[in-house]
């Protein structure tokens, strides 16, 4: 059985301003998916990734910068463990250490993308 091209693949190609989806061109978005899921693993497959993710190593490198927050959240955390109260958190501690973190790897991170 040969696949039937749709009818807006046949011909050439023409790049329309204001067209915006595939419906538009007389065709649906998933008939282009099927026909793209080939290409679209095949391209994945040759990605090779020779470089590690530098994030986790900046923020354990960071992690000396954010002390006081890391100690606010944890005492944080044996208050509410040794109380009674219902419905307490930590959540504010813990967003402003991750908050130091970020904002201490952000430069670094991004000087490495340049």
């Amino acid at each position: 059985m040969v696949p039937v091209q749709p009818e807006f693949l046949q011909g050439p190609v023409r790049v329309q301003r204001g067209v915006n989806t595939l419906s538009e061109l007389g065709g649906s978005n998933w008939e282009l998916a099927i026909l793209l899921a080939p290409l679209v693993a095949a391209a994945a497959s040759m990605v090779e990734y020779t470089e590690e993710d530098p994030k986790p190593q900046l923020e354990d490198a960071c992690k000396v910068e954010c002390l006081k927050e890391w100690h606010q959240y944890q005492e944080c955390a044996k208050r509410i463990e040794n109380s009674d109260h219902d419905g307490a958190h930590c959540t504010g501690w813990a967003f402003d250490y991750w908050k130091c973190i970020d904002k201490c790897v952000a430069p670094k991170l991004f000087q490495r993308l340049k």
